[in-house]
């Protein structure tokens, strides 16, 4: 967890206010539940066009599928790395791949 939030940049005392964004829409070399994590963010995009989920909802709702903190911070952790989404510290912002 704490690795997650010292790679983007963002300080420890918004860990839960950190946005996610979907960068590539694509699941090439990706694990089972980085998989679920960009499905996740591509229904999120499909059915709240406004904003982005922020870390706090996403843990919840793998919570309720019965996936660890752990298991989904590791799988944010990795797909940060290899630049599929981006943590934003405003879940609101809309931060695109063209706007870099």
């Amino acid at each position: 967890m704490k690795n997650v939030i010292q790679t983007s940049g963002i300080g420890t005392q918004n860990m839960f206010e950190i946005g996610v964004v979907l960068i590539r829409n694509t699941t090439w070399k990706c694990g089972k539940v980085e998989r679920l994590i960009i499905d996740y963010l591509r229904s999120h995009l499909r059915h709240r066009r406004s904003n982005n989920p922020s870390m706090k909802q996403m843990l919840e709702h793998f919570n309720s599928k019965g996936k660890k903190d752990t298991q989904v911070l590791d799988a944010v952790d990795r797909l940060e790395n290899r630049g599929i989404i981006k943590l934003v510290s405003n879940p609101n912002d809309e931060t695109s791949e063209n706007s870099e």
